[in-house]
């Protein structure tokens, strides 16, 4: 992951970047609801829901 990512998630410019990604927008909202402080923190979020919801996600 780059730093640019990384920063960007972490300091309410995710919305932006999730663009590069085809998520429904229903995803995306519940990724942007994610409170986490690090990256670490932000991804095990991350992980929970692709779990919950099985999701498919790719990169534009």
């Amino acid at each position: 992951m780059d730093r640019e990512f990384e920063v960007a998630v972490l300091n309410g410019h995710r919305r932006e970047k999730l663009k590069e990604f085809s998520l429904s927008e229903a995803m995306t909202e519940k990724v942007i609801q994610i409170r986490a402080s690090s990256l670490q923190d932000f991804i095990g979020h991350l992980d929970h829901l692709a779990q919950l919801g099985g999701s498919r996600y790719s990169r534009k």
